[in-house]
């Protein structure tokens, strides 16, 4: 399964970045698609506009997609996509 989640937001947020240690809503999505803790984790997080999880992937090869909000303010995107059985 392929699961899809993501944060429009501005420069201020930060899902995570390289080098540094996951926060454990990261580590859960990563480990097992959930996106509960990772919600919770940035829910109401300064620099946050908008929320998205795309439809997951079953199986083999597909494609998927999420609608979200943007605007001049809050013009970056960030992903994670994760593969898990």
């Amino acid at each position: 399964m392929c699961a899809c989640t993501g944060r429009s937001h501005n420069k201020s947020f930060v899902l995570f970045r390289l080098g540094t240690r996951a926060s454990s809503g990261v580590k859960t999505f990563a480990e097992t698609g959930r996106t509960d803790v990772l919600e919770e984790q940035t829910q109401g997080e300064g620099g946050v506009y908008d929320e998205f999880n795309a439809p997951p992937i079953s199986t083999g090869a597909g494609r998927t997609e999420a609608e979200f909000f943007v605007d001049g303010n809050h013009s970056r995107v960030c992903d994670l996509i994760t593969r898990f059985e």
